[in-house]
């Protein structure tokens, strides 16, 4: 069981590939399970009760070996750091996974500005040597103004060269949010067995900066960022990881046509097996259609997930997009987000499909939620020969909330529609014709 909770695919999952997560959610009741939830060390009292009684510092005290601390601008926060540098001494080998948030107090004074940078500085190079076997590390710099840190690379690139982070060798995966660029870049370095990384900030900024472009991560399989500016994509297209299987991108879906264009011009174009599309956080406010007269040439990709804001009108029409550079295509899953009050009909076309519609006034459609007959008589599995599922989800919500962002109160009417079809009903159907027929 031990094994188990330590080795879970939720300590590695960056959004890419939730599946494990989802089941574990769904078991437990929507939330995420009990034994795999973090030792929290928010206040010292939590981190007295590892030292008293103390355990051999050769035995695990961490059931799931994941533990989660969050500093905070109260008087005594030295005193709690220290304790928790105690508690590492003792058992910070033991530590697989971590979540690292860390206060930086805004200083009106430049000098004092500096000084709590470099103590924060400090504090997480002196903890990182503490836990020499980390796989995984979700860290945040905060200010307890507006909840994002203050970056002055200059300060932090000058702390980076005169006390290194130590290597984390055992390290996979690395979240980092609202980080300074070169201190994103000093982890990455640090880190040559990474397999996965997300990077993003809590107000738009450049996410992809161009220096990653030259950090040596061969290994490197999942990616999680966002397209905010001009320069984003430019990175984007150039990154050269030859292992790169999987990407999340968080991007306007007002500038979908360029994303596609982008990602297939990228040089990870020809290994890419896993996509998923979903809006930034702060999606800016339009009704408009969503128009695609690009195409995905990715000739590798199994999977494609589009998660669609509420804001396009008409949900995804057509997936025209997908042919024909996406012949290896096995599964195609769209969210689509409607008010409750007019629920829209969502279509998924082609233009063999409309041209079809005008010979026999046939489109491929859902009239009715409870309709299934229409998307298993569609001539996408035959045009994508390899296609196994296709799912559709379908949310309906209300008021001023984002069902695609972690913003604002949840709504008590959200609803939810799901509707999964499979080359088997399609074959299905399509053998009881033949049946009819004899």
């Amino acid at each position: 069981m031990d094994n188990f909770l330590q080795n879970h695919r939720h300590h590695y999952d960056i959004g890419v590939d939730a599946k494990p997560v989802e089941r574990y959610r769904e078991k437990w009741g929507g939330r995420k399970p009990t034994p795999l939830e973090p030792y929290y060390f928010l206040l010292e009292h939590h981190v007295q009760r590892f030292m008293t009684p103390q355990v051999s510092a050769d035995r695990n005290p961490f059931i799931n070996r994941f533990v989660h601390y969050q500093d905070d601008c109260r008087p005594a926060i030295g005193q709690f750091r220290q304790a928790f540098t105690n508690l590492l001494e003792l058992y910070g080998s033991h530590i697989w996974h971590l979540g690292l948030k860390v206060l930086l107090p805004m200083e009106n004074n430049v000098g004092l500005e500096n000084a709590s940078l470099r103590n924060a500085y400090n504090m997480i190079q002196r903890y990182l040597c503490l836990m020499p076997n980390l796989r995984t590390l979700d860290i945040r710099l905060y200010d307890i103004q507006n909840d994002r840190a203050p970056r002055s690379d200059f300060t932090w690139r000058r702390l980076l060269y005169t006390n290194r982070l130590p290597k984390l060798e055992h390290l996979f995966t690395l979240k980092m949010m609202d980080l300074p660029t070169c201190l994103q870049k000093g982890l990455m370095k640090a880190s040559s067995h990474l397999q996965s990384f997300c990077s993003s900030y809590s107000v738009p900024a450049r996410c992809l900066q161009y220096s990653f472009t030259t950090a040596a991560l061969d290994n490197l399989q999942e990616i999680d960022v966002s397209l905010v500016h001009d320069e984003d994509y430019n990175t984007l297209r150039s990154l050269s990881w030859p292992a790169l299987k999987a990407v999340r991108i968080r991007c306007q879906f007002a500038e979908i046509d360029r994303v596609f264009r982008t990602i297939s011009e990228s040089s990870f174009a020809t290994t890419l097996k896993r996509l998923i599309l979903s809006p930034l956080a702060e999606e800016r406010e339009w009704d408009g259609e969503m128009v695609v007269i690009a195409k995905l040439e990715l000739a590798q990709l199994e999977s494609l997930k589009m998660i669609v804001p509420y804001q396009v009108k008409n949900g995804v029409e057509n997936v025209d997009f997908l042919l024909p550079g996406c012949a290896s295509l096995v599964n195609l899953e769209l969210e689509m987000y409607a008010p409750l009050e007019k629920p829209r009909v969502p279509r998924i076309t082609t233009r063999s499909m409309k041209k079809k519609k005008k010979e026999s006034d046939v489109l491929i459609q859902f009239v009715k939620y409870e309709n299934t007959k229409e998307i298993l008589e569609s001539n996408i599995w035959e045009l994508l020969a390899h296609l196994n599922q296709v799912k559709i989800v379908w949310k309906s919500r209300s008021g001023s909330y984002t069902p695609c962002c972690r913003i604002g109160p949840r709504p008590e009417n959200l609803g939810l529609k799901n509707h999964q079809f499979t080359r088997g009903q399609y074959e299905a159907l399509q053998q009881n014709r033949i049946n009819e027929l004899i």
